[in-house]
């Protein structure tokens, strides 16, 4: 909305642009591998695949949707909802964390134990003798 007025004042937002052209450039180049990797015989790896063998079957239908556009912003808005969902699960953990904290005192216990749990049987695998 302001973002010619956002142009001339500093701040993060600055960054902004840059930080986007690196993620296109990453978008473009996983597409560009994908492409060249592609196995139209065996199922596909992943939704990428999937997109790039339904704009295959459709490249003569002149209404398709699918076109190499739709595929870099698609694989896009996948990056951002996986940094997303991942953001808020670690932001609501800690948030639990700090609202019980009995929580952390038990989850260190347990590490504690596993933890010597774990040592005392890899020394046991490797022929070492545990007290």
């Amino acid at each position: 909305m302001f973002s010619w007025l956002l142009q001339h004042l500093p701040g993060p937002h600055t960054q902004l642009l840059s930080h986007l052209s690196v993620l296109a450039t990453f978008a473009v180049q996983q597409v560009q591998r994908h492409k060249e990797s592609l196995d139209t015989s065996g199922p596909p790896r992943d939704v990428v695949d999937a997109f790039l063998l339904k704009m295959a079957k459709e490249e003569q239908d002149p209404n398709t949707e699918l076109s190499d556009k739709n595929l870099l912003m698609t694989v896009i808005y996948l990056l951002f909802a996986g940094t997303v969902t991942v953001s808020t699960t670690v932001r609501y953990t800690l948030l639990l964390l700090l609202k019980y904290p009995q929580v952390q005192g038990r989850r260190l216990v347990h590490q504690s134990a596993l933890g010597t749990e774990v040592r005392a049987q890899e020394k046991e695998c490797s022929g070492e003798r545990t007290a």
